[in-house]
């Protein structure tokens, strides 16, 4: 019984294998060998991309400034033009200062004849009504003086752009920040 049970059990092993055999000659057969394609891999980068969104609107400026002279005379030179980025505190304009030189001549005078009056007021040679006249001359031509200083030179008030300058009387630049806009219309 040994031997019949060895023998059926090779039979079955034989069959077995020739069947595997068959079935993998077959396979080839209907697949000839595929054409392997050659492929490079690249490494995965990160990268920030730029969103661009665009409407179609009106902006306007937070702050905007007239900037002309404040006294009458005629202007000396101009230091930008129109387009130009100016900063806080920078100089525009430079007026004559023909009436400049006239109103510092007046305040010197003021200032030498206030300090004499003012020994003479000291040591009781003069009333005080005479000296009070004296001294409200000399303040009153430092007040003119230190104004045209300060109007002969015109200056940027904030950091912008000189968006329009218009050369008739008065001489006018207008200015706005640079840093602030605001859109004239909601957009999200």
């Amino acid at each position: 019984m040994n031997k019949i049970f060895l023998s059926i059990f090779l039979i079955t092993l034989i069959i077995f294998a020739l069947g595997c055999a068959s079935r993998t000659e077959n396979s080839k057969a209907n697949n000839p060998d595929e054409e392997i394609i050659p492929v490079k891999a690249l490494k995965a980068v990160k990268k920030n991309y730029d969103i661009i969104l665009e409407y179609a609107g009106t902006v306007e400026p937070y702050q905007k400034a007239r900037i002309g002279a404040q006294m009458s005379g005629t202007i000396e030179k101009i230091y930008v033009k129109e387009g130009d980025f100016v900063k806080e505190g920078q100089l525009l304009v430079q007026m004559n200062t023909q009436q400049l030189t006239q109103a510092k001549i007046q305040f010197e005078l003021a200032e030498s004849d206030y300090k004499r009056m003012k020994s003479l007021f000291e040591t009781g040679s003069i009333p005080e009504q005479q000296f009070e006249r004296s001294k409200a001359n000399y303040e009153a031509a430092k007040a003119s003086y230190e104004l045209m200083l300060s109007n002969t030179q015109i200056r940027a008030p904030f950091d912008g752009i000189v968006t329009e300058r218009l050369m008739n009387e008065g001489e006018v630049f207008t200015l706005v920040p640079i840093r602030w806009w605001k859109p004239w219309d909601n957009y999200p």
